[in-house]
């Protein structure tokens, strides 16, 4: 009876010790899952404010790039009424090119006749 009683206490001890280790274990691996808990709360923070930060961001990006398409189609809007002032102005040059050339031929025709009329004249006047 006595060897069953020391057996029995020897087994109690070592469940006793068995448990005690599993607590510590449980205890630890609990410790362990909290500060893995933890970092993961402070990693999961820090990528929704970069994720915010980069919202951010992409809007002030839109908004530029949206401001650049405005620039950019007032810039082509300037730029084909500059062609069209240019071609009109080009189209004036023209006439006014044409005009003076038609000025020049007229004017050699003047000078022609007046150069026949100064020849008559003179002849006239010798005649006379």
């Amino acid at each position: 009876l006595e060897e069953d009683q020391a057996a029995a206490d020897e087994a109690r001890r070592k469940l006793n010790h068995e448990l005690a280790t599993m607590r510590a274990k449980d205890k630890t691996s609990r410790e362990k899952a909290a500060s893995v808990a933890e970092e993961t709360a402070r990693r999961e923070e820090k990528m929704e404010k970069t994720l915010r930060n980069l919202q951010v961001k992409l809007e002030n990006l839109q908004s530029e790039a949206a401001a650049l398409s405005r620039r950019g189609d007032d810039a082509l809007r300037e730029l084909t009424e500059a062609k069209a002032r240019c071609s009109a102005m080009e189209e004036m040059l023209q006439q006014k090119d044409d005009e003076l050339q038609l000025s020049q031929s007229e004017r050699q025709r003047l000078e022609q006749s007046n150069e026949t009329l100064q020849a008559d004249v003179q002849r006239l006047d010798d005649q006379i």
